[in-house]
């Protein structure tokens, strides 16, 4: 699995501390500099400045209630979009995924303030939960770092996102689960040509569209396969798939193993994702 060398995370939870320490415990294992912010003893302007300095947040949440409170609407009441504009937010959940509003609260909020959300639902084996999620944190959170201006970007150093790309990257992010996705919708919504937006995300994220896109929907059906009970075809469909054989054959070249043989496989603590 990717490493978070070099990568500095700040941690603002409102969950309990058990879950929170395995968190915060597997950024730090995978080389990441992790801050973690407490409301009780931190100031908000401490906040805003652990904010600046970080490359990517975790806000751990509980979804037992339609809304949240606590630790994250202070942060959320105090962070600015210069704090945090165009950084990967991993939101890490547990509770009910379904059946709360909370969430989707959250996901509004953060996508004022112009980040780029990762969703992680966390239920049961949190080692196996928890390696895509620190996997897609680390491949985000490295490519919108700011180069330092006092000397030039090697060749494998993450280039800086620009405005445009950061912008479809959000979008991505925010609709990977929509089957009607399409690199055209994308480059209208962010107001370029399907020739230049192609080839200038490809040059900045060093991925094709349709890579990036596939690495989004195959990180969430492997969340979705380990937190829940959902048949193969409805997580099909929500990770933006048409058709079963198509999302069965992705699933299968980007792991080796089809969407059940992993979720059986997984629960055994037989195969660990990464």
């Amino acid at each position: 699995m990717t490493t978070l060398r070099h990568i500095q995370v700040l941690i603002i939870s409102d969950v309990d501390d058990p879950v929170t320490d395995r968190v915060h415990r597997a950024l730090t294992a995978s080389g990441g500099a992790v801050v973690r912010w407490n409301a009780a003893v931190d100031s908000t302007k401490q906040l805003r400045v652990a904010a600046r300095q970080a490359d990517s947040l975790v806000l751990l949440t509980s979804v037992r209630h339609n809304s949240f409170s606590g630790a994250l609407k202070v942060a959320l009441d105090a962070l600015e979009v210069a704090d945090v504009r165009a950084k990967p937010v991993g939101l890490v959940s547990t509770g009910n995924p379904y059946g709360t509003r909370a969430l989707d609260h959250l996901r509004v909020v953060m996508g004022a303030l112009e980040t780029v959300m990762i969703p992680q639902q966390v239920d049961g084996d949190l080692d196996l939960q928890i390696a895509p999620f620190v996997e897609a944190l680390t491949w985000f959170a490295a490519r919108s770092r700011p180069v330092p201006a006092q000397r030039e970007a090697t060749h494998d150093e993450a280039p800086d996102l620009s405005p445009s790309v950061s912008r479809a990257v959000a979008y991505l992010c925010a609709n990977f689960s929509d089957n009607n996705l399409s690199l055209d919708l994308v480059a209208r919504s962010v107001h370029l040509s399907r020739f230049h937006f192609s080839r200038t995300f490809r040059k900045e994220t060093g991925r094709r569209f349709i890579d990036y896109l596939t690495a989004l929907r195959m990180s969430e059906a492997r969340s979705l396969l380990a937190a829940t009970d959902l048949p193969v075809s409805e997580v099909c469909r929500r990770v933006g798939y048409h058709e079963s054989s198509h999302f069965q054959r992705t699933f299968r070249n980007s792991f080796g193993m089809s969407p059940s043989e992993y979720r059986t496989r997984g629960r055994a603590g037989v195969v660990r994702p990464g």
